[in-house]
């Protein structure tokens, strides 16, 4: 049986957007690390969600959460009862999925940090010359090989 991710509230914190769905059957849509509660409702035979009182925190609703559906509506983790983990349907999913990305570096910051690497290269690569100039080799006076 293949291993399933568990996701944990860090990474639905993370979720740009996207739905969720609790035991008691409540809907709440997920954006930026809140969550705000939805009313569904059917006009004209097609199923819309509205938002309906104040933003939640993820975290207090995390235990609760049975489903998490993407923006598109499908299902990508279920959670199989009440005291158990919320699992993904699929690792790929997460990978590309309405998550927040890190902040790109600045090309200063890059700068900065190749210059640190290289120094530290060249430091390296002194200590290794002076060390060999001044130790030398050892040789192993009791071996037989």
């Amino acid at each position: 049986m293949k291993q399933r991710m568990i996701l944990t509230p860090k990474i639905l914190l993370r979720v740009e957007s996207g739905r969720v769905q609790l035991f008691n059957h409540h809907f709440y849509r997920l954006c930026k690390g809140k969550a705000f509660r939805q009313m569904v409702t059917y006009e004209n035979g097609v199923q819309q969600f509205n938002d309906f009182g104040k933003e939640v925190e993820i975290l207090k609703i995390y235990d609760q959460i049975k489903l998490v559906f993407d923006p598109e509506g499908k299902i990508v983790a279920v959670r199989p009862a009440e005291k158990e983990s919320l699992l993904a349907k699929d690792d790929s999913i997460w990978s590309n999925f309405h998550a927040l990305k890190p902040e790109p570096m600045s090309n200063a910051l890059k700068c900065y940090y190749e210059h640190e690497a290289l120094e530290y290269y060249r430091w390296i690569k002194r200590e290794r010359r002076y060390c060999s100039q001044k130790y030398g080799k050892k040789k192993n006076k009791g071996a037989t090989c």
